[in-house]
């Protein structure tokens, strides 16, 4: 998918405007401009160096000093912004190279019929790592890298690989928001919906929810 023409625009002004110190110097400058991304989004997600965020930054990165924290560091919004534009832009490179294409593969694997039984299997995988007492995150970390190394023996391409990630990356999002579990709200959230909604007292809406609640339970 093409750029919107105002962001394609800023982009060709940007590269002109540049274009004396990217010529010929194209691979450095393609990492000053991924950390310029940071940093313009650091400009305004500015990270909580609370001691505890702190300590954990630490332990992602022991080396990590508390500068580096304040200028590269990015609250939670900045950080999904950053993952999100960072995978849109690996996603349009992939699209555009003869190197990940796998319609082949995909197309073998779709033959098969097997697909429910696939994810079965990996389902079940994933519930045995739990079993040996790892954590969700172990085990799916584990089941990433076994499939990538066996791939990688089997003979796999470093680039197909990468398209997996890449895609894998892109559905994180839609994962998180279709089945993260949502809290049941409280007493007093509900009341103040009914309230909202129906145009009744707090009184009343308590009645309400209190009868509600006595229909359930029978």
């Amino acid at each position: 998918m093409p750029a919107d023409t105002k962001t394609q625009e800023m982009v060709d002004k940007i590269y002109a405007d540049y274009g004396d110190l990217i010529v010929g110097n194209e691979d450095h400058m393609s990492i000053v401009f991924s950390l310029l991304s940071l940093k313009v989004l650091n400009s305004s997600n500015k990270p909580d160096i609370s001691a505890n965020n702190k300590k954990l930054i630490l332990e992602n990165y022991p080396s990590a000093t508390l500068e580096d924290i304040k200028s590269r560091g990015l609250d939670e919004k900045g950080l999904s912004t950053l993952l999100i534009v960072l995978n849109q832009v690996l996603s349009i490179a992939i699209d555009y190279s003869p190197l990940t294409n796998a319609k082949a593969d995909q197309d073998k694997d779709l033959s098969t019929g097997q697909q429910s039984r696939a994810q079965e299997i990996a389902t079940n995988a994933h519930a045995s790592i739990k079993e040996l007492g790892y954590s969700s995150f172990g085990s799916a970390t584990t089941m990433v890298y076994s499939g990538l190394m066996m791939a990688t023996i089997d003979g796999v391409s470093q680039f197909h690989l990468y398209r997996t990630i890449i895609e894998a990356m892109a559905q994180i999002p839609k994962f998180h928001q279709e089945l993260t579990p949502r809290k049941a709200p409280s007493d007093s959230e509900m009341i103040n919906v009914l309230c909202k909604q129906m145009g009744i007292s707090k009184a009343t809406a308590k009645k309400y929810l209190a009868s509600f609640k006595q229909s359930i339970e029978k």
